[in-house]
């Protein structure tokens, strides 16, 4: 194992950079394999120096949990910038026309989190959760029925992306004539802070993000005139003693954040998932014999081919990690997708294995303070769209000659698409 606590205000030249430069998130050979690096680098040096993003990538089980819990020395704070260059004057017409990036539950640090997880709790209730799963069945059984007679689709863009899309709109009480404009403003915004590069792009995609902000602005003042039963509703008129209320801009950056990151997590388990499943034939027949046993297929999937390859944090003061120095001001990336692949975490964890001991033990969504606020119904969504593929088309496979491609995106891994195919039963039949 490397062990270099030499000081450098960047990492440039650390005896850990070769290593760590093969992390690459927008090269289709390093996403048709992650954990082949991920493993190397948990074995050779669990932190080591990433010289292209210029940031210390933690894959170690231990490192990742020791970063999660330290919210003092590492913070979150830097999620609040995006990471590509966003044009002063794109910032200027948000700020100003708009709403620029206010604290939220994933990129604030104690005190202030505690105020806004306090509030923002309150719209995620069990009873909210419960309430929304009949609609959830509903919609994965209509989206099926779009294609069920046809024997094949492709099932990201049929199902595994519109399902978690709506259900969480619905859920923010956005109603359903609006759905599809919402969509083309999350991809915009989605856009300008994770890839837009040219000025003509940032600008087309920052007013289009402005005219999304007012959307929900809009939203926020209804149901504060009018409340109803929806997320919305409860984080307008949620309470706190001694606590100031949501703000507007906060409500509608947890609204923004709450689609881009429950949509795309979702979707991208969701197909990650099935095509481990469909790839080995007799696990979904094992599927179709136990249906009961879909919780523990989702909770492995969830460990074994989990979505985020990362997540920020920033180091407030020099700090030793898995044998490196870490100087105050560099930017750190914890890698849960590497952590649950740890062998620290659980027995032979490069397998597989939906009967493994404490199944529900992974960093799916997180740890600790920023413990993701939508696992439940993220796992909720998984199990409703699982159990409705396996009830109604029960010889669901992958195509032959079939091949993985990945989507590109700078702390996802998701497929970009998964066709598949069936016996088309006749209706009656």
């Amino acid at each position: 194992m490397v062990n270099d606590n030499a000081r450098s205000s960047s990492g440039a030249g650390h005896a850990t950079a070769a290593l760590g430069a093969r992390y690459n998130p927008f090269d289709p050979d390093f996403l048709r394999d992650p954990h082949a690096f991920f493993t190397q680098a948990r074995q050779q040096a669990p932190v080591c120096y990433n010289p292209v993003f210029d940031m210390w990538l933690v894959t170690g089980h231990d490192e990742v949990l020791q970063v999660c819990d330290d919210t003092t020395t590492f913070s979150s704070r830097n999620k609040v910038d995006p990471p590509n260059d966003v044009l002063p004057e794109v910032r200027r017409i948000l700020a100003t026309e708009g709403h620029d990036v206010v604290l939220q539950l994933f990129n604030s640090d104690p005190p202030e989190h505690e105020r806004i997880a306090t509030l923002v709790h309150q719209g995620f209730t069990h009873a909210a959760l419960q309430a929304a799963l009949p609609g959830m069945r509903k919609l994965a059984n209509d989206l099926i029925d779009k294609f069920i007679d046809k024997g094949e689709v492709e099932l990201r863009a049929a199902y595994a992306e519109p399902l978690p899309l709506n259900v969480i709109l619905d859920f923010i009480g956005v109603p359903r004539e609006d759905h599809d404009q919402v969509r083309i403003w999350d991809d915009w915004w989605a856009r300008l802070f994770t890839s837009a590069k040219a000025i003509a792009e940032q600008l087309e995609a920052v007013h289009q993000v402005v005219a999304y902000q007012r959307y929900f602005n809009a939203l926020i003042e209804d149901r504060r005139a009018h409340p109803r039963d929806d997320l919305t509703s409860r984080l307008v008129h949620a309470r706190g003693d001694g606590l100031e209320p949501l703000r507007n801009p906060e409500m509608i950056w947890q609204f923004m954040g709450l689609l881009a990151a429950g949509h795309a997590t979702t979707t991208d388990a969701m197909t990650n998932l099935l095509n481990v499943v469909l790839e080995e034939p007799s696990l979904w027949f094992v599927l179709q014999a136990r249906p009961g046993q879909i919780v523990n297929f989702i909770e492995e999937g969830l460990r074994y081919v989990n979505p985020v390859l990362g997540l920020p944090r920033v180091a407030t003061r020099d700090v030793e990690l898995g044998g490196v120095t870490i100087p105050e001001g560099g930017q750190v990336l914890v890698s849960f997708c590497s952590a649950n692949r740890d062998d620290k975490l659980t027995r032979d964890a490069a397998r597989f294995d939906p009967s493994r001991p404490r199944v529900m033990h992974h960093y799916a969504f997180g740890r600790g303070l920023h413990y993701c606020v939508g696992a439940r119904m993220s796992r909720a969504m998984l199990k409703i769209a699982i159990e409705a593929l396996v009830e109604r088309i029960p010889r669901l496979r992958l195509p032959e000659g079939y091949q993985t491609e990945h989507t590109i995106h700078p702390f996802l891994w998701g497929l970009a698409r998964l066709p598949v195919e069936w016996d088309v039963v006749p209706r009656g039949g």
